[in-house]
């Protein structure tokens, strides 16, 4: 198989992938610029585009901007609010350069009327729902998690220092809705300064 160079970014990160302009190929959204480490992170980085799929073998797909925010990390595509219009889901790891601990914000982007004139999409914050506070955000899964109450939006199970976190959209209310699962490993925060959890994701085992 042959090797296409579709994009150069500097320091890329996180990415996920869906037909962001309904041309029944499969598009990719990325983030870059991050900066060297989570500590000295590019407090103007962090920027979040959609490479267009062309659907051949050409090199270097176009990027068109999304948005950002400094450290994105993580990116998950899907339909939060509502079923209408496409929108992602990003995740910086901290909230701002040389400060670990930070409150790290939760955003929600927007997939505009028209994808090719837009010049971002637009940005909702997540923050403090039933009163948690997001602090070194490392992983992300998305599912239709409520889709046995009648939901076809997608959630999402939160990976951070608080440990698990269950964040969904409640329709009928209106609202962001956050729910703990678990706190993940708190005993070795004396020795090193971190604690929570890393990566999450659900499945099924056996006959569960």
């Amino acid at each position: 198989m042959g090797k296409t160079n579709i994009a150069k970014f500097l320091g890329p990160v996180g990415m996920h992938h869906a037909d962001i302009n309904g041309d029944g190929w499969t598009d990719i959204v990325i983030c870059y610029q991050y900066g060297q480490t989570m500590i000295n992170c590019d407090a103007n980085g962090g920027k979040i585009v959609w490479l267009e799929n062309p659907g051949t073998s050409e090199r270097d797909w176009v990027a068109r901007y999304i948005g950002r925010a400094t450290a994105m990390h993580r990116l998950k595509v899907g339909y939060f609010t509502q079923d209408k219009k496409l929108q992602v889901l990003a995740l910086p790891i901290v909230g701002a350069p040389n400060s670990v601990h930070s409150i790290t914000p939760i955003l929600l982007f927007t997939q505009p009327d028209d994808v090719y004139g837009a010049s971002e999409w637009e940005r909702e914050e997540i923050q403090n729902i039933d009163d948690v506070i997001y602090h070194v955000v490392h992983g992300v899964s998305i599912k239709k998690y409520r889709s046995k109450l009648g939901s076809n939006l997608d959630s999402a199970l939160i990976a951070s220092e608080e440990g698990i976190t269950w964040l969904y959209f409640d329709p009928e209310a209106s609202k962001w809705r956050s729910k703990p699962l678990g706190t993940g490993e708190t005993g070795q925060v004396s020795k090193t300064g971190f604690k929570g959890s890393g990566d999450v994701d659900a499945g099924r085992v056996g006959s569960d």
